[in-house]
């Protein structure tokens, strides 16, 4: 593949002139609060436009489209006509969706069923849709349709997108993992036969070029020991160890096909990449170093490893090529000054799709197409959204208490700059997880706050992700602790700068942003003027009781939360220590609790003990049930709905005017 140094500079022109262009158009008023805000609705909505991604030959492009409470998957042809040649309506949330070939979409939905008892859970479907005739079948094998003679001992519930797809004899067949076993489906005709099933506690196949089983994964002891095997039913060890969270997973293909891609995990946090020869065993030295976590990236095709997403502060795309690697920095190049995210490519790497945010814009979706030095608009992701609505945000640097360099993204009210921004009325809005982190770039929950006149402090605390194992493990044990005082380090610096009023700020989360919220007003007492808290978890012991019923004593589950939140067992008095729902007493702000009914990560109960302990405590709290939805906030109802209680909350207990 040619380097494309050549189409750089011409790319770059295309691009810088129209994004000038459209930037000249769209200057941004600096006087700050002139207009009244919009209706948060359109920061609850559902991005209008979302998940693109381009067929293998890059002549066909399918996309998501929300329209309120309808979903849509739409594919449209690239040259021609550019004409719409399919549209599907989908009735839950969509996932996912991968290219088998230029014929065959698959698209990955899930819901929360509810069982008519406090039980819920999520469930997911797979459907396939053949874009030359317009058809849509879920794929889903019955017994009936299973050759192998082995009765119902299957499990298709946690089947996901296809391993392979395959050109054999003029039929095209998918493969795909349903736990144990590995399906071949036939996608013109849907005949589904099991090709192969592995032992007890084994799974997670790797697939050849040809479709072939080269390695699997095998658990024992309830997750605390794994094993990365050879091939189907080969006993052959290419790695393995013990650990109660986490350890080494095989994830796919290394850069030739006799490799295999492993990478150590735990929870979502990631440590060495490493590829292991089949043939020989070796098991090379990481790939990638550093404090970020990171994500391959595999071709749609050969499903080879291509690259990897950094994420951290880094948040771009590695390539391994030289060649795609200056592609792609071709692409980067025409968007100065704005955050640009990898969407998809063809298989030649000369068509991609962007997403590109920035300084008063809410998000577009370009398509890059290099042969042609074009970059052609594709979607908004919040078109309702006016330019000169986007609050400013940047990362602003903090220090902890006991001398940790962190970060803080801070979004400012639209019309602001750091430059004029000076004692503004704040929130202070910790992420969830407590491995998650906030991305660089537009927060529709942050700018919907920023619109109403505050600043908003999202501050990276020990123990987020996107850091890397060794940084997610300074959090361990840390809820209540120094995780929590992190957060109200970010808030006294930037308040210390002069950017808002420290008598004026409210702390919001939700998940554990929502517990570190209640904890902001229990644990630690006299920062917040008030606290809106979003399914938290109140008490750590009751929460610990809860993982325990649905995932077991022993499972791997218990032990991470165990872990995390540096508990013994589930009536440790240290738990009780930072519990919210056991110092509820000890609120003197107002406070606010909003959770799902839904809720299958943090059960509803959770809001309800806190709600319950300000009762006895005779403190007043307001409790804001959200129907039909689950930790997530994934509708646009729901959402606005959210957003409409908490910026009504924020109204009165510290109005921004």
């Amino acid at each position: 593949m040619p380097a494309s140094s050549r189409c750089k500079p011409r790319l770059g022109r295309f691009v810088g002139l129209a994004t000038a262009a459209a930037a000249a158009a769209l200057s941004v008023s600096s006087v700050a609060g002139a207009a009244a805000p919009p209706p948060v609705a359109i920061y609850g909505a559902l991005p209008a436009t979302e998940l693109l991604t381009l067929s293998p030959s890059g002549k066909l492009l399918a996309l998501f489209v929300n329209k309120g409470a309808q979903h849509l998957v739409v594919v449209r042809r690239l040259d021609g006509d550019k004409k719409i040649v399919s549209t599907l309506q989908v009735n839950d949330r969509v996932g996912e969706a991968r290219w088998a070939d230029d014929d065959h979409l698959f698209i990955y939905s899930h819901r929360t069923e509810n069982t008519g008892t406090a039980y819920v859970y999520e469930t997911g479907f797979l459907f396939m849709l053949n874009v030359k005739t317009g058809a849509t079948k879920q794929v889903a094998p019955v017994a009936e349709e299973a050759s192998d003679g082995r009765g119902p001992d299957r499990d298709f519930n946690n089947i996901g997108l296809p391993e392979r797809v395959l050109h054999e004899n003029g039929r095209t067949y998918g493969f795909f993992q349903g736990g144990r076993f590995l399906y071949r489906v036939d996608l013109d005709s849907f005949q589904i036969i099991t090709v192969a099933r592995s032992g007890e506690g084994q799974g997670d196949f790797i697939l050849s070029p040809d479709a072939k089983i080269v390695a699997r994964m095998e658990f024992k002891d309830h997750g605390r020991k794994w094993a990365i095997l050879k091939g189907t039913d080969d006993p052959k060890v290419l790695a393995s160890g013990q650990g109660d969270i986490g350890g080494g997973q095989v994830v796919g293909l290394g850069r030739t096909p006799d490799h295999v891609l492993m990478i150590d995990y735990e929870n979502g946090s990631t440590g060495a990449v490493r590829e292991i020869g089949l043939n020989d065993g070796v098991i090379g030295e990481s790939l990638v170093n550093g404090p970020v976590d990171v994500s391959p990236l595999f071709d749609p095709v050969s499903r080879l490893l291509m690259g990897f997403y950094l994420d951290g502060y880094v948040e771009d795309v590695k390539f391994l090529d030289d060649a795609v690697q200056a592609r792609w920095d071709a692409v980067r190049a025409a968007f100065p000054n704005k955050r640009v995210r990898f969407e998809s490519t063809s298989q030649d790497k000369t068509r991609w799709i962007v997403e590109v945010e920035g300084a008063h814009d809410s998000g577009h979706y370009y398509l890059i197409d290099l042969a042609n030095h074009q970059a052609i608009i594709m979607g908004a992701r919040y078109p309702d959204i006016a330019d000169d609505q986007v609050g400013e945000f940047s990362w602003f640097d903090y220090t902890t208490g006991d001398g940790l360099k962190e970060k803080a993204l801070l979004t400012l009210p639209p019309g602001y700059t750091r430059a004029t921004a000076k004692n503004l009325p704040a929130v202070v809005l910790p992420h969830g997880g407590p491995q998650g982190r906030d991305a660089f770039g537009f927060d529709w929950w942050a700018q919907a706050l920023a619109s109403r006149g505050y600043a908003v402090i999202q501050p990276e605390f020990r123990g987020s992700g996107g850091f890397g194992i060794a940084y997610a493990r300074l959090g361990w044990g840390q809820w209540g602790k120094l995780m929590q005082t992190d957060v109200s380090d970010a808030f006294k610096a930037v308040a210390g700068a002069g950017i808002v009023d420290a008598g004026r700020t409210c702390i919001v989360g939700w998940s554990y942003g929502g517990y570190a919220t209640l904890a902001g007003v229990t644990v630690q007492t006299g920062l917040y003027r008030c606290a809106a808290a979003g399914a938290p978890v109140s008490d750590l012991n009751s929460s610990l009781v809860w993982n325990r019923d649905r995932a077991g004593a022993l499972s791997g589950t218990v032990r991470y939360w165990k872990t995390s939140m540096g508990l013994k067992g589930e009536n440790d008095p240290a738990g009780d220590a930072v519990s919210p729902a056991k110092l509820a007493s000890r609120v003197t702000v107002p406070l606010m609790l909003i959770h799902g009914r839904q809720d299958t990560t943090v059960p509803l109960e959770q809001s309800q003990e806190m709600v319950d302990a300000m009762r006895r405590a005779g403190k007043p709290v307001e409790f804001v049930i959200l129907e039909n939805e689950t930790h997530h906030i994934e509708s646009a109802s729901t959402r606005t709905k959210m957003l409409e209680a908490m910026t009504g909350f924020l109204a009165r207990n510290n109005p921004a005017n």
